[in-house]
């Protein structure tokens, strides 16, 4: 764009002439073509992809035991009894015929199937997964119940691997997709030695605060993290209603508030697997919201059980977030303050700071 007196040929030359000097342009902003001070959120994310991209897969953290998967030959019932009794939220899914991984079978596949069942009925709700599944999945997919099948439904939840040399900047790039939450890392057999998800390369960042702090100085407010508006419940909503609207909106949390909207508590596909690990009957989904949760959590084993709510403020730093994720292994942060009536107003996901470190 010209610009009255822009003398577009002695712009040039002090470019070249920069350029043959050695100067470097990166983390320069450029602003209707006239060079600005150096942008301090590109040159933050350039620091720490670097950091990223000269991390192998192979450095990070390896689970104690074995990777736990589930095997085509196993049945529905079976592979949701399996997250359970491991107090895990997925597990890729082995097809025994093509000897290769089709997925992951996902807590979230059972939220479908509990939002499915007719809460109206007085009697006959099913007590277990097992009559859970068996009741609701013909309908719900639409197919016989020996077609839904764990296969089946690991298709919803992509597997996508890097290699042991491949670097934790691929791994984020795969992360930053939609609906992928978890990365598995593959031996030159195709054997899973390693499971890189959301929460590792948080854990990662909070570990390496010595360069994450300096660079991530901007505030919540300034960068606009997250995203809005949140989508939320009242304290007093049916459970089920809250578990239906997870599943219809495609989203892993929701935040819960009082009459006047501000945050209580929050809710998640997690408070569904604790769920069925207990000795809960399914009637209780009728219960209101932060009663159910108050019930379950009271029940839970661990202060950290659930999905508390956690919240930040606009003023708070990109550093804070991560560390505030990394401390309370949650998956997701609210933005809401005093200002506001302590109203969320913004929803942070683990994603959203992925992203915003990969942004060019």
């Amino acid at each position: 764009t010209n610009h009255v007196g822009f003398d577009k040929s002695r712009l040039q030359a002090g470019f070249l002439s920069l350029f043959f000097s050695g100067f470097d342009f990166r983390g320069v902003c450029f602003e209707s073509g006239i060079a600005m001070q150096p942008c301090e959120s590109f040159a933050a994310r350039t620091a720490l992809k670097a950091l990223l991209s000269q991390t192998p897969v192979n450095s990070l953290p390896v689970p104690r035991g074995k990777i736990i998967t589930v095997s085509s030959s196993e049945t529905v019932i079976q592979g949701f009894q399996k997250l359970a009794s491991n107090n895990i939220l997925s597990a890729p899914v082995f097809d025994e015929h093509t000897k290769k991984f089709t997925g992951f079978l996902d807590v979230k596949d059972l939220v479908s199937f509990v939002v499915f069942l007719d809460m109206e009925k007085s009697v006959g709700l099913p007590t277990t997964v097992d009559e859970v599944v068996r009741m609701v999945g013909p309908a719900f997919f639409g197919i016989p119940i020996e077609g839904i099948t764990v296969t089946y439904l690991s298709r919803r939840n992509p597997f996508k691997c890097v290699s042991q040399g491949d670097s934790l900047l691929k791994v984020c790039e795969l992360l930053s997709q939609k609906g992928v939450q978890r990365v598995p890392v593959v031996d030159d057999h195709g054997a899973i030695v390693n499971i890189v998800s959301q929460s590792t390369v948080i854990d990662f960042l909070y570990r390496h605060a010595e360069i994450v702090k300096p660079n991530l100085v901007k505030t919540v407010a300034e960068v606009g993290l997250g995203s809005s508006p949140v989508i939320t419940v009242n304290a007093s909503t049916p459970a089920l209603e809250t578990f239906q609207l997870l599943d219809s909106k495609k989203i892993s949390g929701i935040a819960v508030v009082d009459e006047a909207g501000r945050l209580l508590s929050a809710i998640s596909g997690s408070d569904l697997k604790i769920f069925m690990q207990q000795d809960f009957s399914l009637a209780a989904l009728r219960a209101p919201t932060m009663e159910f949760l108050s019930q379950l959590r009271a029940k839970a084993a661990g202060p950290m059980e659930g999905t508390p709510s956690i919240s930040v403020e606009p003023k708070d730093t990109v550093a804070i977030v991560i560390a505030k994720l990394a401390a309370t292994k949650v998956h997701r942060l609210f933005v809401a303050d005093d200002t506001q009536g302590y109203k969320p107003d913004r929803i942070i996901a683990i994603t959203d700071v992925i992203r915003y470190i990969l942004k060019d």
